[in-house]
């Protein structure tokens, strides 16, 4: 039951995190020690941070908003616009991606 309270609060503190993000765009010699605490912590807990950048898109992790169409290939993340997560090994929230095609001699 404990896990599962604390699973629920990270949910409700991802608002928080998408904003601290928004907000490290724009400012991040300011915000930046801010979102480095506090994601630090959280992942002290369970916490995931999904680094999807250049993997191949995967639908239990992502959902892709838009695709940048090639020549066909191996369909990978080629942008996150919205960080994703994982609390203790269970996908929290998928990311929001953009994806593209890469050939295998790209990478």
């Amino acid at each position: 039951e404990a896990d599962r309270a604390s699973g629920r609060l990270a949910e409700a503190l991802l608002p928080v995190l998408d904003a601290a993000e928004a907000a490290y765009l724009r400012h991040p010699e300011e915000i930046g020690p801010l979102l480095t605490v506090m994601l630090g912590e959280l992942r002290k807990q369970g916490l995931e941070t999904l680094n999807l950048d250049n993997q191949p898109f995967d639908p239990n992790l992502a959902d892709a908003v838009a695709h940048e169409a090639g020549d066909g290939g191996e369909v990978v993340v080629a942008e996150v616009l919205r960080s994703g997560y994982r609390w203790n090994g269970r996908t929290l929230r998928p990311a929001m991606v953009r994806t593209a095609d890469r050939h295998a001699e790209e990478g």
